[in-house]
């Protein structure tokens, strides 16, 4: 455990990683909407 306000020790390397989000939605006769129903194409 470190004291208030310092750093932790690097212990090695270290791997980015992060989240992808993605959403659409499609209807049964194959029509495409995007994020909150918009329909730009």
């Amino acid at each position: 455990m470190t004291a208030p306000g310092r750093p932790l020790p690097d212990t090695g390397p270290q791997q980015a990683r992060g989240k992808v989000l993605w959403h659409f939605s499609m209807s049964l006769d194959g029509f495409v909407a995007g994020p909150e129903h918009s329909m730009d194409w």
